[in-house]
């Protein structure tokens, strides 16, 4: 028999739940309070609930249909009243906003379960290539833009994100006085990021990702520059084999400028527009023109050189392999590599003729003391991504014409350039 007062329990227990105040809901709510679940004080043009949590604050076109884009704001809480725990508790938040975004970004829609699911070690890691990693590439004034854009990016798409981490492990590496092997999530990152971005790489890609493939691109083709397994000029390039073969890197330099092609970074729709009509190749110096001949010649180059290049006849300059890469170093001879001139300096590889690679894969000895010229001038800078190659295939450069192209005229004078930036005083003991 069933007591009474057990009867009674389900009524006393429905009597006693709290109804919900009747309330009118907000319209003009920004996207990331409304998939928070948390009334936004819809304050413009970031309403301080996102700014207290460390997200982006996004407001939808129409207002009652914005749809926030979870991405984590790197510039910091501006104000945080809560207990002792509240840092603990944010980073949850951003982690769980971050990994939303690329739980269901159109990668993740595909790939499911598998997208990566970043941890709290990862933030840091972010957080390091967002005021330190990322202002080492571009100019003086296009890194601003490639830091506000590209973390943005990557908390959106998964390879993206993936080649960020990778892309910081790899500069905190180098960094070191004796660079360590890559460590597991280094590896782990690049081979995710790379697998996915080849992927992504069709042409139903969105306009978004559109914009962070072409930045992942510029990401993998900087790690790629960086990858330097050899311990001495005898283990580097052009001395590390005899026979013709094309680098890595210089596959790579090809290969983005299909991307580009593909991507089409001067489009309306693109959010590195901007840093393209920014990033003038002649750094605001209207002196330097990759096209033309400065001066109507090759001023800053020795006439030993030139002689050896065929280059001192003005009729046949514009039908020589060499005529384009040789205007550039001549040009560049007399300017400082620094993040100002940087875009004048890499005119030398992604406008590089289809003959001047050909000898460079080759081994030509002519396309060889060019090379050396270019990397000479870069090697001051000590740019952490491109100093230890500048530095080593120089010195692996300037011996293998000695021991192997000795027969060139005035040699020893044309390699006094390279082998002074280098390090090497002289090369002769190397001599076979």
């Amino acid at each position: 028999m069933v007591s009474g007062t057990a009867l009674l329990v389900p009524n006393l227990a429905k009597t006693n739940q709290r109804k919900r105040k009747a309330h009118t809901k907000s319209r003009a709510g920004c996207g990331n309070c409304k998939i928070r679940r948390v009334k936004c004080d819809e304050a413009k043009p970031r309403c301080r609930k996102c700014i207290a949590f460390g997200v982006s604050c996004n407001y939808g076109t129409t207002g009652s249909t914005g749809v926030g884009e979870l991405v984590l704001s790197f510039e910091g809480a501006s104000c945080m009243e809560a207990p002792s725990k509240a840092s603990i508790s944010m980073n949850q938040t951003m982690l769980d906003l971050i990994n939303h975004n690329l739980r269901y970004s159109p990668t993740g829609e595909i790939i499911g379960d598998q997208v990566y699911k970043l941890k709290a070690q990862d933030l840091e890691v972010l957080d390091r290539f967002s005021k330190r990693t990322i202002l080492t590439l571009g100019t003086d004034v296009t890194k601003w833009i490639l830091q506000a854009e590209t973390p943005r990016l990557a908390c959106l798409h998964p390879f993206l994100m993936h080649i960020v981490l990778a892309f910081t492990y790899t500069h905190d590496r180098l960094l070191q006085p004796i660079p360590d092997r890559p460590c597991a999530a280094e590896l782990f990152h690049h081979y995710k990021g790379a697998a996915l971005f080849n992927y992504r790489l069709r042409e139903d890609a969105t306009p978004s990702e559109r914009d962070a493939i072409w930045i992942t691109s510029t990401l993998i083709g900087a790690i790629e520059w960086s990858k330097m397994e050899a311990e001495s000029f005898e283990e580097a390039w052009p001395l590390k084999d005899r026979d013709p073969g094309e680098p890595d890197y210089l596959t790579l330099l090809v290969g983005k400028q299909d991307v580009w092609d593909f991507l089409d970074p001067t489009r309306a729709d693109c959010c590195f527009k901007s840093l393209l009509v920014k990033c003038k190749i002649d750094g605001e110096d209207t002196g330097f023109d990759p096209y033309q001949l400065k001066d109507g010649g090759f001023y800053n180059l020795p006439s030993p050189l030139l002689d050896f290049l065929g280059l001192t006849d003005p009729l046949i300059w514009h039908s020589s392999p060499y005529h384009r890469a040789a205007n550039i170093i001549s040009q560049l001879i007399p300017l400082e590599y620094n993040q100002r001139n940087l875009m004048k300096f890499t005119t030398f590889l992604f406008l590089m003729a289809p003959e001047f690679k050909d000898l460079w894969i080759r081994k030509d000895p002519g396309a060889l003391l060019l090379i050396s010229y270019w990397y000479a001038k870069t090697i001051p800078l000590q740019q952490w991504w491109t100093w230890r190659r500048a530095v080593l295939e120089c010195q692996a450069i300037c011996i293998f014409l000695e021991r192997y192209h000795d027969d060139i005229p005035h040699l020893e004078r044309l390699l006094e350039f390279p082998k002074r930036s280098c390090g090497l005083v002289s090369t002769k003991q190397f001599a076979v």
